[in-house]
């Protein structure tokens, strides 16, 4: 990706896709931890890009 110049278009999706992606990872680290599984709600509406 080095010298890619990003299209305002393309570094929002990414940024968006980025946000997913950690939101997810930290949801897994909890349900890792605590054994709680069920899927906050905050998260669903963020994947389903609400």
């Amino acid at each position: 990706m080095r010298g890619h110049e990003f299209t305002d278009t393309q570094t929002k999706v990414s940024e968006n896709h980025l946000e997913k992606i950690r939101a997810t990872a930290d949801w897994i680290e909890t349900a890792a931890a605590t054994g709680q599984v069920d899927l906050d709600e905050q998260l669903a509406q963020l994947l389903r890009g609400q």
